[in-house]
This record gives C-alpha cells, structure tokens and sequence, in this order.
C-alpha cells in the first residue's frame, strides 16, 4: 500500500511541477520582471485559499527524490531574474517570500484568512490584483 501511496503523490507531485511552466514562459528579459512575479503568485497563491497545495509537501516527505526536481524548478524560476539590478531583485525575491510565507501558512491553517484579506495582500505584493 505505501509504494502504492507514494506512486499517487508522485504523480501528484509531477503535474504540480508544471505549475512553474508559465513562469519559466515569460523569459528572463529584465522588463518582464513583474509578468514573472504574478506568474509565480499564481502558481503559489490562491487568493480563496481553498485549494491547498500540501500534496506537495506530502510527496517530498514520502518521495525525497522529488526534491531535486522541484529545486531544479525553482533554481531555473530564480535564474531568470540574474539580470536584474541589486535593488530590483531584491524587491522581487521579497515578494517572492512573502508569497511562499502564505502557502506554508494555508498549509496550517487554509481559513486564516478571508478571501478580501488574501486579495489585498496579493494587491499590495504585486501591486496589481492577482488574475483570477
């Protein structure tokens, strides 16, 4: 049953995966930086919080081998901003944790907050509304 298990949440896992193709997408072109920011929001952040992203969590607790493909994922996310100035990738990486902050905080608590409240903190991240 557990290789069966873990054969579900690496499958699981994999189609999660795609969920960075958009932003690799958008290019590294350093006036693309804020597409690439809401790309990455949308692929981390859902302003309902209702879906909740732990089978990812799960499928690196119980398949650790999936760890190089989503760091590999992530590096390759990261490499498309190695062009922009000290100040700007700054602020982009900051966004970039705050947004990752709220998908570790759905994964305890998905009703924390009201779907206004995940608007506006997307608002203010991005400096935009999230598409949705």
């Amino acid at each position: 049953m557990v290789s069966g298990l873990v054969g579900i949440l690496e499958a699981i896992a994999e189609k999660s995966l795609d969920g960075y193709d958009p932003i690799l997408a958008v290019g590294d072109d350093p006036a693309d930086v804020q597409r690439r920011t809401v790309a990455y929001a949308e692929c981390h952040f859902a302003i309902t919080g209702t879906a909740l992203p732990i089978h990812r969590v799960l499928a690196l607790m119980e398949a650790p081998d999936l760890v190089a493909s989503m760091t590999e994922k992530e590096q390759a996310v990261d490499a498309l901003e190695d062009r922009l100035d000290q100040a700007t990738w700054t602020d982009t990486m900051l966004k970039r944790l705050a947004l990752d902050g709220l998908w570790w905080s759905d994964l305890l608590d998905a009703e924390r907050f009201t779907a206004e409240e995940r608007a506006e903190m997307a608002n203010r991240l991005l400096g935009q509304p999230l598409p949705h």
